[in-house]
């Protein structure tokens, strides 16, 4: 029923030349058509989605009209050498037409309503623009596919001295690859623009309603050739709707390997163009036809690596310009960031990864975090992930989750070894105190002073230690490992440059170095009959006087009596406040 992709060649290269000029006309374009970027995006079991391709309310008249013009600026018809009338060759010899496209105007027939379109009421002579539109509506195709079609057939759209055979034939409908050579060999009683463009509608309405009295089958593979010599061959291809099958009953051929790379231009002697031009006019002219999006650029290098795991894209790139600027863009199967930031590389996430997951919770690209840096790193076969972003390093871990370990605490931990170092994995998110920072790792809480000195205290004493001044903790820093006891109901025991910490079924406690915890630690500690630290050493501001809750007592040290223990009195609990005139040595209560 329809040719395959010319009149004949030279008509085909007449074609070619001017589709290669839209290219040069496209926003963006740089390039010689020769020269020109392989097509991207194209699919040859999906071409244009239904969606679009069966809208017949994509375009007003006055939209289609608007776009004419646009394409052909400046007519040349009438100008020396483009006379009205001069006789030319487009597949044998024509004369050049009266008018542009924008420009012309064709008689129109009213068309009754029948199965596949609704009435169309004819109106004398009708601009080009009127009739896309109106037949567009009545047959449900959309203006935008007609305007594509016009174009890729007989280059109407942007030429701008066409002629009457471009008009006569202006969709290739009716005109089958039966003449010699496998040109084109058009019905005459079919011919007329207005005969062409309703004509067109109508028969792609037609496959669209029986689809398994053709060749080519929406949802089922089909065999198709990459052009009219069979020596060519083919590849199997699977539809995935309905508008693509159309178009290849309408357009027989696909594009092979040589068709794509060559952009807008010829590719070898196999190559066919009539679908590879559709779904490239469609995509310059009104965006991407069939729902496949783009990667460019660095994250386009990055897919090419990776596209196994990513698979296609599913959105075009975003652009932001937070954190410093960047771009990312989703896939099938994650996202890719591209950030600006000096240094960066691009890397990518799975959907599934507990990293992204924290990360968008975090405020994506816009949140505290920052820009991915690169990509995650896995920690050998343990399954934990790090990865660096602008505002430190990332660590996934099995056991506790994903934490950011801030940049301030990023090589201390790294010094530390890491994962499997003194620290261990973060179990929590780093928090800012009293100007120091802090964070819970698997082996202890680490705080970090505006010294620059980092400090690890073991579980169970980190949290009571920042509640009692962290860093600047009159204790000083831990010296030591934890020890563990098993006197008086057991606990453990953690040795500072000023005093002890102490875990035990009361809680967790602090004893200052001085005359009391001497004296107490002289006993024998936890082992002697004074039990384990309950409470708060809690000294009056004169500092004359200091006490401390036991799990047996209280014990008390005053300058004019030293030490005093008293068995039985009723213990402190650990939260307990100082009294009038009283504080806490090691911090606030």
């Amino acid at each position: 029923m329809r040719r395959g992709e010319t009149v004949n060649s030279s008509a085909r290269n007449a074609i070619l030349a001017l589709v290669a000029m839209v290219a040069l006309l496209l926003p963006n374009a740089s390039a010689a058509p020769a020269e020109a970027a392989p097509v991207t995006g194209f699919e040859a079991g999906n071409i244009i989605s239904d969606t679009l391709f069966y809208d017949g309310n994509a375009m007003t008249a006055a939209q289609v009209q608007t776009f004419l013009n646009k394409r052909v600026p400046e007519c040349w018809l009438g100008r020396p050498g483009y006379e009205v009338g001069k006789q030319v060759m487009w597949g044998g010899p024509t004369t050049l037409a009266s008018k542009c496209t924008k420009d012309y105007v064709a008689k129109t027939q009213t068309r009754a309503s029948n199965a596949y379109c609704a009435a169309y009421a004819g109106g004398g002579n009708e601009t080009v623009a009127q009739i896309i539109a109106k037949v567009g509506k009545a047959c449900g195709v959309s203006q935008q596919a007609l305007l594509v079609m016009l174009e890729k057939e007989q280059g109407l759209i942007t030429d701008p001295w066409p002629n009457n055979a471009q008009y006569s034939s202006a969709m290739g409908y009716a005109c089958p690859d039966s003449g010699p050579g496998g040109t084109a060999n058009c019905d005459p009683k079919k011919g007329g623009f207005f005969e062409q463009v309703y004509g067109a509608a109508w028969q792609l309405k037609v496959y669209e309603a029986f689809p398994n009295n053709y060749n080519y089958k929406p949802y089922a593979t089909s065999f198709i050739r990459w052009d009219t010599e069979v020596s060519c061959g083919g590849k199997d291809v699977y539809l995935e709707n309905r508008a693509t099958a159309a178009l290849y009953i309408y357009t027989p051929y696909q594009p092979n390997k040589a068709s794509l790379d060559a952009g807008w231009g010829e590719g070898d002697e196999c190559s066919s163009y009539g679908n590879r031009n559709f779904f490239n006019l469609f995509k310059a002219w009104f965006g991407t036809p069939n729902g496949q999006f783009e990667a460019t650029g660095k994250i386009l290098d990055y897919w090419t690596v990776h596209q196994q795991w990513l698979g296609k894209p599913t959105a075009n790139a975003v652009t932001s310009n937070a954190n410093g600027g960047g771009r990312s863009q989703q896939f099938a199967g994650g996202i890719v960031f591209e950030p600006r930031a000096s240094g960066a590389k691009v890397s990518g996430m799975t959907k599934a990864s507990p990293i992204l997951a924290a990360f968008n919770k975090a405020g994506g690209v816009s949140g505290s975090w920052g820009w991915p840096l690169e990509a995650a790193a896995n920690q050998g076969t343990s399954g934990n992930n790090v990865m660096r972003f602008q505002s430190g390093s990332v660590v996934e871990s099995k056991a506790s989750g994903v934490f950011l370990i801030p940049t301030v605490l990023v090589a201390a931990w790294n010094s530390s070894g890491g994962f499997s170092g003194s620290w261990g994995y973060p179990t929590a998110a780093a928090k800012p105190v009293g100007g120091a920072n802090y964070q819970a790792f698997q082996k202890g809480t680490v705080g970090l002073g505006g010294d620059g000195k980092t400090f690890l205290v073991a579980h169970p004493f980190g949290p009571r230690w920042i509640e009692e001044g962290g860093v600047g903790h009159a204790l000083g820093a831990p010296t030591g490992k934890v020890t563990s006891i098993s006197a008086n109901g057991g606990g453990k025991r953690l040795d500072f440059q000023r005093g002890s910490m102490f875990s035990s079924s009361h809680g967790v406690a602090s004893l200052r170095a001085g005359a009391l915890g001497d004296e107490y630690l002289r006993l024998g500690g936890p082992a002697s009959a004074w039990g384990w630290p309950n409470g708060r050493y809690i000294c009056n501001a004169a500092g004359t006087e200091c006490s401390m809750s036991f799990s047996s007592g209280v014990g008390v040290w005053t300058n004019a009596r030293g030490v005093v223990f008293t068995e039985g009195s009723a213990p402190a609990s650990p939260g307990t406040k100082p009294g009038a005139g009283e504080s806490v040595v090691g911090g606030t209560v």
